[in-house]
């Protein structure tokens, strides 16, 4: 577990020093202060921080999401309801 914990940090820091490389090319190409072409930055994203980011967006989205469809159930079943009474005439429905 050490061992892959040295080596993720050991790639991380390779593609830091290979994207300063291609920045120190491109300035010197361009003349200028400006930003690598776009692909040129390889994104390094924490699995362990991502498993807890998504697990945050599901406490916070779920929920919501139930009581839409628990409010669109009880809608459609209180339609029902008053379609089965006869009551289509005085909500103008058709």
């Amino acid at each position: 577990m050490a061992g892959n914990a040295v080596t993720e940090h050991a790639e991380m820091h390779d593609i830091q020093l290979k994207n300063a490389a291609i920045l120190e090319d491109q300035k010197e190409r361009d003349g200028s202060n400006s930003q690598p072409e776009t692909g040129a930055l390889d994104l390094y994203i924490d699995p362990a921080k991502e498993v807890k980011l998504l697990a945050k967006l599901d406490l916070c989205i779920t929920p919501v999401i139930m009581v839409v469809y628990l409010s669109c159930f009880l809608d459609r079943a209180n339609i029902g309801e008053l379609l089965s009474y006869g009551c289509v005439l005085f909500t103008s429905m058709s």
